[in-house]
This record gives C-alpha cells, structure tokens and sequence, in this order.
C-alpha cells in the first residue's frame, strides 16, 4: 500500500466575502472497501473512495477576505488572495516546496480549459477579467492542478457526501436550491453530481416563474430576462422588496418575525409572496425532476423552518404524485461547504492527476 499528502487550497469566490481554506490531502492506494468513511460534519475532516483510492481531506486553517472593496479590482483581490495563500502557509509551518492544488467555486460560469469566468457573475463585475492560472503562477510556478467550478456545484459535492442516506436507490436525483443575491442549483445522485456538458447545469435561477399572487407584475432579471426566479425569489429580491414597503431588515430577521407570527402586514405580504415564488419554482423542478429530496442553500437556510415553510407552500403548485414523497431538507450549517466541495471536485475530476504522485 502506498501513501501520499498534499495540500489543496479550497476558494469560494462569494459576492461580499471570499473563504479560502488550506486542506491536507491524503491519497492510500489498493483500498479494498467500498464504503465511505464517516464523515465528521463538525471536525471538517470527511473521506471517499475513487477507484481503488481511499482519500481523507481534512482543514487544516481557514480565512476569507473581502471581494469587493469600494474600488476593489482584480488586480486588487488577486493581491489580496495570494497574500492570504501565504498566511495560511506560514502560519501553520508549512513548506512551500509540498505539493500544492488550487480549487477555485465561483459565481457564473468557469471554464476550466481557459481558467476563466467567461460570463454570468453578474454581483463581481471584474471576475470575468481574471486569468486565474496566471494569477496563481504568481504564487507558485509549478503545482498539481488548478481546477474551477461553480459555485452551487462545489456545495453539491459536499452534500452529497454528508447526506448519503436520503437516497434509497441509485437513481434517486436529489436537488439544491442556493438563495443569496440570485438562485443557483445543483443536481445529483448518490454517486454523481449532474454538472451538464459545460459544468453549468442547474441554473435554476433563470427559469421564467408564474405563480399566484405574481398578479402580472414583470421584473427585469440582471441576465436581461423578464421574470426569471432570482428577481422575486432570491434573498437579494426579499431584501429589495422588503425595502420597497419601508422595511430596512436582513432578510433573516424579516423571516424569523413572520415565523414567530410577530410580523407586521406589510412584512407578512412580502414574505408570503417571497415564499410563493420559492414553491413554484420547487414544484417546476419537482414535475421535471421527480427527486427524493431538495436541499435550500444560502445564509438564510440557517432559518431552521425555512424548508418545512417552502415544502408545504409547493402543495399546491406540484403535482400530488410526484410531490407526496419529495423531503425538503435545510443544507448543512458548514461554512466552509463550498470550499470543501471545490476541493472534492478538484480531486475526482483530477484523480489521473493524482495517481501520478503516487
């Protein structure tokens, strides 16, 4: 049996903050069992199998820093984020002559042969200007591999691993929901994460919505749409509109009031309606889809009724036969989920790579 380590940087690319975290990778070979290890959710430590590799990820140390500053460019967050790759190393007495991979989750749309975002991250403008593998040759000349991936994708990664019991058969599809400034998806299976031919299946923020209290209203989408799901079902959409009847919360805040039935009417409104548009995209993707499970992503899936509030609103848009056995879950609290899923990705996707080490 032969080992090896080495060290892979996991780097969510989000809208106001980027988390990055340092990830010691162990690689054993000849591994006969099949079965997953337990992964330990609150240690940040999970293996796999690939092939006949049994790989163990553990964190190491993690930061973030912001994306955006006031006049933040790329030049500037590319500055930003190889001073923090040099943090973490240092910090936790690490050589830079190791083995090193770089696993970037972003917004929109990478492309992993041009090491680009070529379009579709529309909340960081300068995202699409960035060469990451230039950028990362200014860290280290030589490394294992630099993969990308978007970002709703890494978190089904790591999904997939920790909630390994709400399939009941190989071809059970089950399904991320992601709220933040838009709506991102993701599907997959007990085995398999469905990215499509260009790893950009699932945007299902861009699926044109009707539902019932939409009333004829029409809104823009910032892909240049009319009515795509994200301009009325999106945390950013609940805030705007939230702020449209005077009301200046977070979106947490707005919905823990409706839940605890403190909320005022105008508060009530805009949040029912909120939660409509979420159920009729639910139901569109459970009529295309027939999965076992959906999974809300996002700050405010830390809500904890969240999921039960959108699973028993989508009744009455779904339906009833493929509805009746769907389980509407919240994602895991981890954090650092994106980056670790990115990390996954990176070594499945790469697993020729990785066998070279050996």
């Amino acid at each position: 049996m032969k080992n090896r380590l080495f060290y892979s940087f996991g780097i969510d690319i989000g809208g106001t903050f980027t988390k990055i975290g340092l990830f010691e990778v162990n690689i054993k070979t000849n591994f006969k069992d099949n079965s997953s290890k337990i992964i330990k959710d609150t240690d940040l430590e999970l293996s796999f199998n690939v092939d006949d590799l049994f790989i163990n990820i553990k964190l190491i140390e993690s930061l973030k820093i912001k994306t955006q500053e006031k006049d933040n460019d790329e030049v500037e967050f590319i500055k930003n984020l190889i001073e923090a790759f040099d943090k973490l190393i240092s910090s936790n007495n690490i050589n830079k002559n190791n083995d090193f991979a770089f696993s970037f989750a972003t917004p929109g749309f990478p492309d992993n042969k041009l090491k680009k975002v070529i379009g579709g991250a529309f909340n960081i403008p300068f995202l699409d200007k960035i060469n990451f593998e230039d950028s990362i040759k200014k860290f280290k000349s030589d490394f294992i591999y630099l993969n990308l991936i978007n970002d709703v994708t890494s978190q089904a990664y790591y999904e997939q691993l920790i909630k390994k019991d709400i399939f009941n058969s190989n071809d059970d599809i089950a399904l991320l929901i992601a709220l933040g400034t838009g709506i991102g998806g993701a599907i997959f299976t007990k085995d398999k994460v469905i990215a499509g031919s260009n790893g950009w299946a699932a945007e299902f923020g861009h699926l044109p919505l009707w539902f019932n209290k939409l009333n004829c209203k029409e809104r823009t989408c910032s892909c240049g749409k009319v009515n795509c799901s994200e301009v009325y079902g999106s945390v950013g959409a609940y805030i705007k509109m939230l702020k449209e009847k005077g009301k200046n919360l977070t979106a947490e805040d707005a919905l823990n009031l409706y839940i605890r039935k403190e909320a005022d009417k105008d508060i009530i409104d805009t949040t029912e309606f909120w939660i409509d548009s979420l159920s009729s995209l639910s139901a569109t993707l459970i009529n295309i889809f027939n999965p076992c499970a959906i999974i809300i992503s996002g700050a405010i899936s830390k809500v904890e009724d969240l999921a039960k509030l959108i699973f028993v609103n989508t009744e009455k848009y779904a339906n009833k036969y493929l509805y009746q056995n769907v389980k509407f879950y919240n994602a895991s609290s981890a954090d650092l989920a994106g980056a670790f899923g990115s990390v996954i990705h990176g070594i499945k996707s790469k697993i020729n790579l990785v066998k070279e080490l050996l």
